[in-house]
């Protein structure tokens, strides 16, 4: 199936009951809400994504995704540029009336249960839980200049903490509780 048809509106149901799969490459500028987030707006990203639609031993409707890829985004801690690789595989159930304990675990409920879906957004959806409230560098040591100017000024070389100076004003004022 070609990339475009991501972009369509489709009947999961009816796709679950043909067993189809909808695969192809989405580009990061395509998904507004994600664009908002990475860096350069996600001009030159491609995601690959991969959407099964089936129903399982017990009738229910699955959504059985994957989207790779990688996004750039900005270290909140030197607000340089990094690259975040994605894997990001996820099960949605659509249950039509059935009760929520009847879902097994490998599963997350999507809900409520839409008569169509555009698939693109389900998966700028998943995409959106995945990138991390606060972007940043794995570890310190990949970080540019500024987060390291910014430590040396932290801790000068003496072991001081930062808040230090908000315990000498509760040695001031000792009501401060």
């Amino acid at each position: 199936m070609s990339a475009s048809r991501l972009r369509q509106r489709v009947d999961p149901v009816r796709l679950a009951g043909e067993n189809v799969r909808l695969e192809g490459n989405l580009p990061v500028a395509s998904l507004p809400r994600l664009m908002r987030l990475v860096a350069d707006n996600g001009r030159q990203e491609n995601l690959r994504a991969i959407l099964e639609f089936w129903r399982d031993a017990n009738n229910i409707v699955v959504v059985d995704g994957r989207v790779s890829g990688s996004l750039q985004l900005q270290c909140q801690r030197c607000l340089e540029d990094f690259e975040m690789t994605l894997d990001q595989r996820f099960k949605l159930a659509l249950l039509g009336g059935r009760q929520v304990d009847a879902l097994p675990d490998e599963y997350e409920l999507l809900e409520p249960v839409p008569e169509d879906i555009v698939p693109a957004e389900l998966i700028e959806d998943e995409l959106l839980l995945a990138v991390p409230m606060v972007a940043r560098h794995e570890n310190i040591s990949e970080c540019g200049p500024l987060a390291e100017r910014i430590l040396d000024r932290v801790d000068d070389g003496d072991g001081a903490k930062p808040f230090a100076a908000l315990a000498s004003l509760k040695s001031i004022n000792p009501d401060m509780d």
